[in-house]
């Protein structure tokens, strides 16, 4: 074969790879013209949301649904004898029952009037010192014996809150040590927590004694009343 035949075949390989490729890109755009939009296109992920929030909101107003409210109902609640032993500055703990005593139905324009004119640090949360918890609940109707006892049984709570933390220190450490020396024996935890769990079962029965205490005390309360 000559050169001419050469360059001959070369021309119209590439005539024909020329055709090819404008053939694909006529292909290429009769696709996007038929779906009505391009191939490749960025906005794609936008314009469904956008879509989607208008649907959704000729959805709402359709409804012409709203919600407001006209007024606010305040619960006032006796104070008790309180169980929490985190009482750290001395003196008993005070509570609030569940069941309330009174109640007062105000409107809500009135509500937020009466609170822009209170002082912000009377809203605030402060923690009443003995005395003062000890007159509220003299107040409430509990004697000095009751508080003196309650005091006797959270400071118990406490001591025995205090020892379960050190003993579960101690079985950790025990337990480290023990771990890192292949020769020691690991601690059983059914043998180390058994006097944890003495300990919880009997705080467990103090909280049940002292909360029945104060039912009977709440129930008479109310008798007298």
């Amino acid at each position: 074969m000559s050169v001419d035949s050469h360059d001959d075949l070369s021309i119209s390989l590439a005539s024909f790879g020329s055709k090819c490729i404008a053939l694909n890109l006529e292909s290429a755009s009769l696709a996007s013209n038929s779906s009505g939009r391009g191939i490749l296109k960025k906005k794609t992920v936008e314009e469904s949301l956008s879509s989607m929030y208008l649907s959704m909101s000729s959805s709402l107003a359709s409804l012409g649904t709203s919600v407001t409210f006209d007024s606010v109902e305040i619960n006032e609640h006796p104070i008790t004898l309180g169980v929490n032993p985190a009482v750290a500055d001395g003196g008993p703990p005070i509570e609030i029952e569940w069941q309330a005593q009174s109640y007062e139905v105000t409107s809500v324009d009135d509500f937020e009037l009466a609170r822009a004119e209170e002082n912000t640090a009377s809203r605030t949360v402060r923690k009443l010192p003995p005395g003062e918890r000890i007159d509220l609940l003299v107040k409430s109707g509990f004697t000095r014996f009751e508080l003196e006892r309650t005091e006797d049984e959270i400071s118990s709570i406490r001591l025995m809150r205090q020892m379960s933390k050190r003993q579960g220190q101690r079985e950790a450490a025990a337990n480290a040590s023990a771990s890192s020396d292949s020769k020691a024996p690991v601690l059983s935890p059914s043998k180390t927590s058994r006097t944890s769990r003495d300990r919880s079962k009997a705080y467990g029965k103090l909280i049940k004694r002292f909360r029945l205490r104060n039912g009977r005390k709440a129930g008479s309360n109310s008798d007298r009343q």
